[in-house]
């Protein structure tokens, strides 16, 4: 969308500052500012732009106080609607674990997991071929087979170069045939590579490091909380599978949830400061420590930083998630003959997913 007023109106890309990205299949909202002194009002096809006023600031993550939900829910049977009711009450009385959802991991790729991983392990060839060729959810086939062929021709740079279609392939292909050759040593050739990536759009990269972080997180915390499952604290979880993992949710939590809702969790990166004795955060770092030596990652990697534009950085998140739902209008499903929808209504913290908010409500309980 800004793209598209970029273009019309002639205004540096820069200048342009929002809260954070939206999800393209929704009608959305958001506050956007531009240091630009005329009305930048536009209608597409697809959206509108409209000014309503000035800000002494631009705008940023940090001041969204909150995202509102409206949801319609279809394809639902009859029979389901009383378990829905209770996890309305179940989610309102207790929350859910803030995990991230599977759309902070459009880079994961099923074989070679996230490209970060082999930058942090010191191999940033491997990081810059699969940032630059993993497919991605809705690429389009024909795309995803030139990726493909230029993935097995790597390091025949000419021959890459010729089935480059986008700009940045071009851009790639262009700098490693010019500064590769069979002189170079591993360290000079790590170099290039790393300069290379640097070059590519910021966004991209940060997306990069932000979704190994985000993992991270979100098998910390499913495993902090899978190992208080038991009859003797009382906590009760089910397991639901992501394409990055399972991740587990308690539907019982007597007084454990109290302390959870107060917690938060420096994500994996620079400066993590120490945690204290006793508290699930404590449990999430053992894993961190573990998951670490199996990724073969030292924690001294973490500290470097690889690239100008972008670097890992940690920074606080909840670990817990308080909504109030309320769910109304149950009819007939227009799109779906013979189930019903419903409504729900509810707001969330920034940075936390409405879909995680739906998976906690429609979990497959078995009954005992």
């Amino acid at each position: 969308a800004l793209l598209q007023v970029q273009k019309k109106f002639h205004v540096p890309l820069k200048l342009f500052n929002y809260g954070g990205k939206k999800d393209r299949h929704a009608f959305t909202r958001q506050l956007v500012t531009v240091e630009d002194s005329r009305d930048l009002s536009f209608d597409s096809d697809h959206f509108s732009f409209k000014r309503i006023g000035c800000s002494d600031r631009p705008m940023i993550p940090e001041l969204i106080r909150s995202n509102r939900f409206r949801l319609c829910v279809r394809n639902i049977l009859e029979r389901e609607l009383p378990s829905i009711e209770s996890a309305v009450s179940r989610v309102n009385a207790m929350g859910f674990p803030n995990y991230f959802d599977d759309q902070r991991f459009a880079s994961y790729h099923p074989v070679a997991g996230f490209a970060f991983l082999s930058l942090f392990r010191g191999d940033p060839e491997s990081a810059l071929r699969f940032t630059l060729l993993s497919p991605y959810g809705g690429e389009k086939t024909h795309a995803k087979k030139r990726k493909k062929a230029i993935h097995d021709l790597w390091g025949q740079w000419k021959e890459c170069l010729d089935l480059s279609q986008t700009s940045m392939e071009r851009m790639v292909f262009q700098e490693l045939k010019k500064r590769l050759g069979a002189s170079k040593t591993k360290v000079q050739k790590d170099k290039v590579y790393l300069e290379t990536m640097d070059r590519l759009p910021r966004e991209e990269l940060s997306m990069g490091f932000s979704a190994f972080q985000s993992w991270i997180f979100n098998e910390c915390l499913a495993r902090a909380i899978r190992d208080k499952n038991s009859h003797r604290s009382g906590v009760q979880t089910v397991d639901i599978k992501t394409k990055t993992g399972d991740l587990a949710f308690p539907i019982r939590a007597n007084q454990e949830v109290e302390s959870w809702k107060r917690c938060q969790y420096h994500l994996i990166g620079p400066g993590q400061p120490a945690i204290a004795e006793g508290s699930i955060c404590e449990q999430m770092r053992s894993w961190e420590d573990r998951l670490l030596e199996i990724l073969e990652i030292n924690r001294d990697s973490l500290e470097k930083r690889y690239m100008r534009s972008a670097f890992l950085k940690s920074h606080q998140r909840p670990i817990w998630c308080q909504p109030e739902l309320t769910m109304e209008n149950v009819r007939k499903d227009s799109m779906n003959n013979g189930k019903l929808c419903y409504d729900v209504n509810f707001s969330l913290p920034r940075g936390a997913y409405a879909t995680m908010a739906m998976k906690a409500l429609h979990l497959r309980i078995k009954e005992k």
